[in-house]
């Protein structure tokens, strides 16, 4: 056996940050709307799973009330990457979209703030100390995308995941701000592999 030869890690120039964006126009044409129950659809999935009009009601009240919170800018409270893909994730789980019509503008207003607040490292502005927003802005992003098959929220997808990959130890796990070290978090990593 010859020992192996250790080649130095390759260090990638930082990433500019971009300069900060207008809020873009998320262009629905072609939006697809095979990811929203609506209809005898709906109907068969509430009685499949044993819901009815009381449980519906309930979660309108909720999304009712979230909607009512959102910022005029499309953000929740801080940390707004986290708080604003969280609240997105509730309305794509109701099957809601830019074209869902009570919810709708709920829902493109959250998503363009999230594409208009990531930097251009794949990264987020108004992140928290230790960045779950990253993995939750991520996650909501590619929730996102599959409902919509929007382009532009698919490319913000994608470097928000490269972060996470990026960040990713050799061992399989995720330290905080997606930072190569050999401390794993158990609650980031989950996070990381949602």
């Amino acid at each position: 056996f010859e020992p192996a030869t250790v080649l130095p890690t390759p260090t990638a120039p930082p990433m500019p940050l971009r300069p900060a964006p207008r809020i873009p126009t998320i262009d629905l044409t072609g939006l697809n709307r095979l990811g929203e129950l609506r209809g005898a659809g709906r109907t068969q999935a509430a009685t499949r799973f044993r819901a009815d009009a009381r449980n519906e009601a309930v979660v309108l009240r909720a999304l009712r009330w979230l909607k009512s919170q959102q910022r005029a800018d499309g953000a929740w409270d801080a940390p707004r990457p986290a708080m604003t893909g969280l609240a997105l994730m509730t309305y794509l789980a109701h099957n809601d979209t830019p074209a869902s019509p009570e919810f709708g503008d709920t829902v493109r207003r959250a998503m363009e703030w999230l594409l208009a607040n990531q930097l251009a490292d794949g990264r987020f502005q108004g992140r928290d100390e230790h960045d779950y927003s990253q993995p939750i802005a991520a996650y909501a992003l590619c929730e996102a995308f599959t409902m919509t098959r929007i382009p532009d929220v698919r490319q913000a997808a994608e470097r928000a995941i490269d972060v996470i990959l990026r960040g990713q130890h050799p061992g399989g796990g995720w330290d905080y701000n997606c930072r190569q070290s050999d401390r794993n978090d158990l609650s980031y990593s989950g996070w990381c592999v949602q």
